[in-house]
């Protein structure tokens, strides 16, 4: 019994201590972690080959900027896909992902040397290869 009542006193005394709270000159150890420090960025450099291409780049409907250009994003915020566009290039598209800094160059390819590119697929000509129909001079008559 004895041993009990000393017990009680034990935790009633740990719990007047823990309701008093952190003394004055100290950070409390529920400070949310977000206040304490500043969020972490990443700093991604965009660039183009060749590199006297002045490429748009967007990212959905946003600009981002014009080549080349760095910008900044929040850490691991997901990825984002973006677009390069030039006038007289094919447009290239390219995912940037943000948990590290780094570069990212594109090879931009001209209109005319689109051959060179994995899927490309030559224009048909407008007769698409189909000879011209041959009108009929004269109807000739049905003897049967």
């Amino acid at each position: 019994m004895r041993y009990l009542f000393i017990f009680m006193i034990a935790i009633c005394v740990c719990l007047q201590v823990s309701a008093q709270g952190p003394k004055k000159g100290k950070k409390s150890a529920k400070t949310p972690a977000s206040a304490a420090m500043p969020a972490k960025r990443v700093t991604v450099n965009f660039a183009t080959s060749p590199s006297a291409t002045e490429a748009v780049v967007n990212f959905g409907k946003k600009t981002l900027g014009v080549v080349p250009f760095s910008h900044t994003f929040d850490y691991d915020s997901g990825p984002v896909d973006v677009t390069f566009r030039a006038p007289g290039y094919y447009p290239v598209n390219t995912r940037v992902f943000t948990t590290k800094s780094y570069l990212v160059k594109v090879r931009m390819t001209p209109l005319d040397a689109g051959q060179d590119l994995l899927g490309y697929k030559e224009k048909l000509p407008d007769d698409a290869g189909v000879p011209p129909e041959e009108q009929p001079s004269a109807p000739t008559p049905n003897t049967h």
